[in-house]
């Protein structure tokens, strides 16, 4: 018992007490996804999200290749600026999907149709597919990511 508290004790501090969800798979909604996940998803796609940004859905799924979904309702007042980020990222046929992780999730994948900027493309080697359309009035970021 003792090796099991000192083992837990060692993997908390390297991974840090807030991270510890990324261990396993998990969902996030418009009331539990967190100022930790969405600098989660800045960091990990290299896109610097504009002030006011909010969560809506969120999909993690863990290593070997970490994987996530998510769709975030970005302020009007951004709508030029996402367009720029999104239209900067050379568009590149990866040929890949995290399929799987899409698996029975009503509000994923993002609709094409309609789509004010989309581009797919490699940001320091990981998949990364970004989606900006308006859905039900609003300004919505669709991402998906993948570790490759």
């Amino acid at each position: 018992m003792r090796i099991l508290v000192v083992l837990a004790t060692f993997l908390l501090s390297i991974t840090g007490c807030s991270d510890a969800r990324y261990l396993g798979p998990f969902e996030l909604d418009e009331r539990s996804f967190d100022a930790d996940a969405l600098a989660m998803v800045q960091q990990d796609t290299g896109i610097v999200l504009p002030k006011g940004a909010r969560g809506l859905h969120f999909r993690y799924k863990p290593p070997v290749d970490p994987a996530f979904i998510a769709k975030l309702e970005i302020p009007a007042s951004a709508r030029e600026e996402m367009i720029n980020k999104i239209e900067a990222i050379k568009k590149q046929d990866i040929g890949r999907r995290a399929d799987s992780l899409w698996a029975g999730v009503s509000w994923w994948p993002p609709a094409a149709a309609g789509a004010i900027a989309e581009t797919r493309g490699l940001r320091d080697g990981n998949d990364v597919w970004l989606v900006l359309s308006e859905e039900n009035e609003r300004l919505v970021l669709s991402i998906e990511f993948v570790v490759w």
